[in-house]
């Protein structure tokens, strides 16, 4: 897609912290991605079918990514991994043209040319007020039922408080929907008990 079309389209100037939502505007061209974890893996996958070239740039040597999605990513012929760099700055005049790196062991800067860049670092959800009286899982997301109940009888949860695994704005919508519908129900039975 062009890059006229790509403003058009969705104001987008290269730079983005989702693939699924915007990986459609780089086809066949190159992009990076930042991260080490599985979000990153995740989003390195997904844009390999999509991009000409993807750079996944991680700050360390290790990655916390699980391995076998590591050793998927190595094997695609259209990933580089860059380790372990930091992003210093990101360049262009209209949209993303380059970015600028440092090499996190010898301080060496370097430039990639590049059309986009996700940032894939993941995502800890603000639910540490909660733990001490709602169920949470191990990574700290809100434990509902398909329902969006939660292990407290009249609170509901939605979006990314409770999605670890898909963590896109129409997930979000759609449980935030659930939720409220719930919600509603549970009032009108709490008032007609009072009634």
């Amino acid at each position: 897609m062009s890059q006229a079309r790509r403003k058009e389209s969705s104001g987008k100037r290269g730079i983005s912290a989702c693939a699924v939502c915007d990986g459609f505007f780089f086809k066949d061209e190159v992009v990076a991605i930042i991260g080490g974890g599985d979000s990153a893996m995740e989003e390195t996958i997904y844009m390999s079918n999509i991009a000409s070239k993807v750079y996944l740039i991680h700050r360390r040597n290790e990655f916390r990514a699980r391995r076998d999605m590591l050793q998927r990513v190595k094997s695609l012929r259209n990933v580089e991994i860059i380790t372990p760099a930091n992003l210093v700055s990101a360049h262009g005049t209209e949209f993303l043209e380059y970015i600028k790196l440092k090499n996190a062991q010898t301080d060496e800067k370097f430039e990639l040319r590049v059309s986009g860049l996700f940032f894939a670092i993941g995502h800890d959800p603000n639910t540490k007020f909660l733990e001490s009286d709602v169920k949470v899982n191990e990574m700290g997301y809100v434990i509902t039922n398909t329902r969006m109940h939660t292990s407290v009888k009249g609170l509901f949860a939605c979006g990314d408080v409770q999605d670890f695994k898909y963590k896109q704005a129409v997930t979000a919508a759609a449980s935030g929907c659930i939720a409220g519908i719930e919600c509603s129900k549970y009032i009108k039975n709490v008032q007609s008990n009072i009634e």
